[in-house]
């Protein structure tokens, strides 16, 4: 978790945010939750013919691990630009 973030969670468990804050962190983390959800949700679309054609099962693994990687960057991207 990136550092302003984690400072923010920290204040709202010291109740240190105000509750407009805390609402707002909330709703920016459910926002980069969704994007996640969607991305991942998008892999069958993304991948389904390729990996069909694949014979070579490393090669599925390689292609499934980068592209969870990819979606998992861009969430912590997310998250350290806000």
């Amino acid at each position: 978790m990136p550092l302003q973030l984690r400072q923010l969670a920290l204040r709202v468990r010291e109740d240190q945010l105000h509750e407009g804050e805390a609402e707002g962190v909330r709703m920016r983390i459910s926002e980069h939750v969704r994007a996640l959800r969607d991305g991942l949700l998008g892999l069958p679309d993304r991948l389904a013919s390729t990996l069909a054609a694949e014979t070579d099962h490393r090669k599925v693994h390689v292609l499934l691990k980068t592209e969870i990687t990819r979606e998992l960057e861009a969430l912590s991207h997310a998250l350290g630009s806000d």
